[in-house]
């Protein structure tokens, strides 16, 4: 089914201008849509196969419905510092595409961090354009061999989300080239991701996908031939619309019924021409016979799938203090407590659109069963977990205390922390660093009591844990760590797997170290310019 750039040409030339016209935006949810050719395709946040507030739904809801492979999130993958882990995860997630005719999957995201209080830095892989490229290319090679578009996203400058829509992003030239820009000309050098997908903030006081010194580099000076798209709903006027798609924009990720009335008064009115619509639906119709080229739909191996999600969540661990305590002995742990509530319900993600839900979740009490034998140690909750976007959190004295009396009987204590669902998301940053306060007092109050503690901290990014680690005898940073995470932290704390990460950005010791301290606005200011005041200084940098 594959067609050359010549039967592509003589395709597009077959189309009417309304055609040409509707390749420019969605609709019902596709790329295309233009059935006298047979020609649509979707695309999705995750290889689920549905919108993302299908995969919010309540588990019990959707019964034995198929959902996906969660595999570690891009932050703990980079931990891992291993490209080809990040081809096999690309390759898994691309199958689970196919299986679910998914076309494009809306993934990797290599934005660099210039502040760890970003919403989305779980998203990313690092701080660093050679080691983001590294990992970012290698997840786009093991996607689209599975004949699935990757989505390069997102360009450039979404470094923070906090009004994420209006901010206007003024960098200096060589910070923007060096960093910002850098990181997607290095992953254009190494793959050739079928899709972009532009940001939605401006950059030096224009929209991205309307800024031509911007497109054109990724256009002419990258030499990129492939399909752009913008981000949901980022395109937001007429006019917008018409410089967009003139500077390089090809599909306004949109339902948009107005786009063909206006984008017809504008070839009437001599605004864009029949050669730039040709140029778009060139690309729209090569990337529909890139995704259907003969390929066969695969037979998924969810097992195996798990298993590499697993080795994902062992390799990306951080092991960030020990004092010799671990690895642990099953056989001679005699009065082991677990304390916190992540030990029965583990946050395994981030919030936002590419939420889904893991297919087989492995619950590290569960884990823990299997190795000392159910009822052989004590567990107390600790804290109360709550959703939300952010989720409130709610002091329950009643946890903390039985928590405490638990704490007093045992020898040694694995006590489970982290973000609550929601904690982390798109749409809003971080105001700071610390955990949630219900489960600071509970480390407190525990370590008041006994500290033969072992901290296992599950976050997307930076925490600051130092008021704690230097009186616990070891901390893991587990990341969110994807469906395995359970069995991957029970594996390292018991010395059946050794934890293989490293941290891929800087956790500084407090929010007042960083170098965009005085320039990453949060609630309730409001900033239409956010200056990269700090240049090229940015996490090791600094």
């Amino acid at each position: 089914m594959a067609k050359s750039k010549e039967e592509i040409r003589e395709l597009v030339g077959q189309m009417t201008l309304e055609e040409k016209i509707r390749c420019c935006a969605l609709y019902q949810d596709r790329f295309g849509n233009l059935p006298r050719f047979g020609i649509a395709y979707r695309s999705c946040d995750n290889p689920s196969g549905g919108w993302c507030d299908y995969f919010r739904l309540p588990r019990e809801e959707m019964e034995d419905k198929f959902w996906g492979t969660c595999f570690p999130q891009a932050a703990a993958q980079g931990a891992t510092w291993d490209p080809e882990l990040a081809r096999e995860i690309g390759e898994a997630q691309g199958r689970e595409c196919k299986n679910q005719d998914v076309d494009i999957i809306l993934r990797p995201g290599v934005n660099m961090k210039r502040s760890p209080l970003g919403g989305r830095n779980f998203e990313y892989y690092s701080e660093d354009p050679w080691l983001s490229s590294e990992m970012g290319a290698a997840y786009i090679n093991g996607v689209q061999s599975q004949h699935v578009a990757a989505n390069l996203k997102h360009f450039v400058c979404n470094n923070q989300e906090y009004e994420r829509m209006t901010t206007n992003a003024v960098v200096d030239e060589r910070s923007f080239n060096e960093l910002y820009l850098r990181v997607f000309q290095l992953i254009l050098q190494k793959s050739d991701p079928w899709t972009i997908m532009t940001c939605y903030n401006k950059v030096n006081g224009k929209w991205v996908h309307q800024n031509k010194y911007i497109m054109d580099k990724l256009r002419k000076e990258f030499g990129y031939d492939g399909l752009v798209m913008s981000d949901a709903f980022a395109v937001h006027y007429q006019q917008d619309k018409v410089e967009g798609h003139k500077c390089g924009l090809d599909v306004e990720l949109a339902e948009e019924e107005n786009h063909v009335h206006w984008l017809l008064d504008a070839y009437n009115n001599g605004e864009i021409s029949n050669e730039e619509l040709d140029t778009i639906a060139t690309h729209v119709v090569d990337c529909f016979y890139k995704i259907h080229d003969g390929y066969t739909v695969p037979e998924l191996d969810l097992a195996a799938h798990h298993a590499l999600a697993k080795r994902a969540a062992i390799e990306g661990a951080v092991l960030l203090e020990n004092d010799g305590t671990l690895p642990l002995c099953a056989k001679e742990e005699k009065n082991l407590a677990v304390i916190g509530a992540f030990a029965k319900a583990p946050c395994y993600m981030g919030g936002g659109s590419g939420h889904m839900n893991g297919h087989t979740l492995d619950i590290p009490t569960e884990e823990i069963d299997r190795l000392l034998g159910a009822g052989n140690y004590a567990y107390a909750a600790g804290y109360q977990i709550n959703a939300g976007f952010p989720p409130e959190d709610t002091p329950r004295p009643d946890l903390i205390e039985e928590a405490v009396e638990t704490a007093k009987k045992a020898e040694r204590i694995i006590l489970f922390t982290g973000y609550p669902y929601g904690v982390e998301s798109e749409g809003y940053d971080r105001t700071d660093l610390f955990l949630p306060q219900s489960q600071r007092d509970l480390l407190d109050a525990v370590l008041a009591v006994n500290d033969n503690v072992i901290l296992v901290v599950n976050t997307g990014a930076p925490v600051d844990i130092s008021a704690y680690s230097k009186r616990v005898h070891a901390v893991l940073q587990g990341g969110y760590a994807g469906e395995a995470s359970g069995s991957a932290t029970v594996d390292i704390l018991f010395g059946l797997a050794e934890p293989g990460g490293r941290l891929p950005e800087t956790y500084p010791c407090r929010l007042e170290d960083t170098p965009s301290y005085l320039n990453f606005p949060c609630y309730p200011d409001t900033v239409p310019d956010v200056t990269y005041g700090e240049g090229l200084y940015i996490g090791y940098r600094w």
